[in-house]
């Protein structure tokens, strides 16, 4: 049933892998655990899909950590070809960067030395094609997309002549105003991948040429801001980000505020991450320019001080979580030990939880009483000054 997919998405999207459960499968790799997914599978009794997604950004700007591969599984009830190619082409990578402002256009111009692809169309989202060419090509050929309803995309399409939606082209990034080669090449064949490879392979670097990843900034954060790196914690680009990652939901949060230059305590917030990160949202949010995001900071904190670490209450959400946070002092000059003992005590002092710390005289007394209301009684013994 679904090998029909398969055979019509391989070529050029995703590598395909189909495991026989009835076969016993040894543990070659922990990160894709062959017998785990067959044991799940038999659970369930119907076929388990998983796409390993690999990171459209490779490294973390900010802090420097490896992006990782991202685990996609398919979670709707619906197991048919269509919706199982759709859940696919949905998740397929983008290597593409969308140009929507004029400052976009002007970094993906500033690299020289490569061929730049451009698709112009008249589609919100970037085809699964698209991605799936910008893959094929990573780091030979640069790609952008253009959407007809940007910012930018009247002045772009006035550039390149471009009338009709969608059209695919190729700019000569080595022409010069002064010889007689073609600006740019339009794409006249039909949208199939195999054409557009065609078209675009000549003017791609040859794989022992290939450049070291570049990205815009908009493509960066937009990145970051959707995946955890290696680190465990959430990348913030932007004080609002914080609506999304922090006060949404009903889970403490902790957020370290820094310079991207003066990331003084980041193994720190890594540790923590590590420790606290099942319970709590534990995010990082890099200011690039002080003075550009004062304002923001100001608004948000009540203050532009960096760096600084900050406690967001559990069992809160929006402008009560915000109003209920708190800056944890830090104090300046201490080690990674004295400050992530200092951060570990306030966060649990701040986390609200029911959880009584009690003699054994009060526990048997609480407890005969709920066992006669009907209630479960939870008991966490613990010695000396080890704590929950």
């Amino acid at each position: 049933m679904f090998l029909k997919v398969l055979e019509e998405i391989k070529a050029g999207y995703v590598t395909t892998y189909a495991i026989d459960c009835a076969v016993e499968h040894p543990v070659y790799d922990p990160k894709v655990n062959l017998k785990q997914i067959c044991d799940r599978e038999r659970e369930k009794w119907q076929p388990v899909f998983t796409l390993y997604k690999p990171p459209e950004v490779r490294t973390n700007p900010y802090t420097g950590k490896e992006m990782p591969v991202e685990p996609i599984y398919y979670a709707s009830n619906a197991i048919t070809d269509p919706d199982v190619k759709k859940w696919i082409m949905d998740n397929v990578p983008d290597y593409s960067q969308r140009l929507s402002t004029s400052e976009d256009a002007e970094q993906f111009e500033e690299e020289r030395d490569i061929q730049k692809v451009y698709l112009f169309s008249a589609k919100q989202k970037v085809p699964p094609i698209y991605k799936a060419l910008s893959a094929h090509f990573r780091n030979r050929l640069r790609f952008a997309f253009v959407n007809l309803e940007s910012a930018v995309s009247k002045n772009l399409a006035s550039e390149f002549g471009v009338v009709d939606w969608p059209t695919l082209l190729v700019k000569n990034q080595f022409a010069t105003p002064d010889d007689s080669s073609e600006k740019h090449y339009i794409f006249t064949g039909k949208m199939k991948l195999p054409e557009m490879i065609e078209f675009v392979e000549p003017f791609a670097l040859a794989e022992n040429e290939k450049k070291e990843e570049r990205v815009i900034k908009s493509k960066t954060q937009t990145t970051v801001n959707r995946q955890t790196d290696a680190s465990g914690y959430t990348m913030l680009t932007t004080v609002n980000d914080l609506e999304d990652q922090i006060l949404s939901d009903y889970f403490a949060g902790l957020l370290y505020v820094a310079q991207k230059d003066q990331l003084t305590h980041l193994e720190v917030l890594e540790q923590l991450s590590e420790e606290y990160g099942d319970y709590i949202n534990v995010a990082l949010l890099v200011v690039e320019d002080v003075e550009e995001m004062s304002a923001d900071l100001k608004r948000e904190f009540k203050s532009a001080k960096l760096p600084q670490f900050r406690f967001y209450p559990n069992l809160k959400t929006g402008k009560d979580k915000r109003a209920a946070s708190f800056e944890i002092i830090v104090p300046k000059g201490v080690g990674n030990a004295a400050a992530f003992s200092t951060i570990a005590d306030e966060i649990e002092s701040g986390y609200q939880t029911d959880v009584k710390d009690v003699s054994d005289k009060v526990y048997y007394s609480v407890g005969a009483q709920n066992a006669r209301d009907g209630k479960v009684t939870v008991l966490y013994m613990y010695e000396g000054g080890s704590k929950i």
